[in-house]
């Protein structure tokens, strides 16, 4: 008997939620736009340049900025010695 009490208390809840999730509607999520289809001229424009291209392309040298370096300091620890 308390068994069955049980599984209708579970389906009741069951049920609330489905009808909780009903009427919640979607909540405040935007629609999604409704997106063109790209021209061909912007399809090739943001394509990937193709390996051949890159083949033997001289790098960009990288300018690093060489600022004066501090002395290293050693760590030391808040122990003494005494045992503490």
């Amino acid at each position: 008997m308390v068994q069955h009490v049980f599984i209708i208390v579970a389906i009741l809840q069951n049920e609330r939620n489905k009808q909780n999730k009903r009427n919640s509607g979607r909540g405040n999520v935007p629609d999604k736009p409704q997106l063109l289809p790209l021209s061909k001229e912007a399809r090739l424009s943001r394509m990937p340049q193709k390996p051949g291209d890159l083949v033997d392309a001289l790098q960009d040298k990288i300018d690093l900025q060489i600022k004066r370096s501090r002395p290293a300091k050693a760590a030391r620890s808040k122990r003494t010695n005494s045992g503490q």
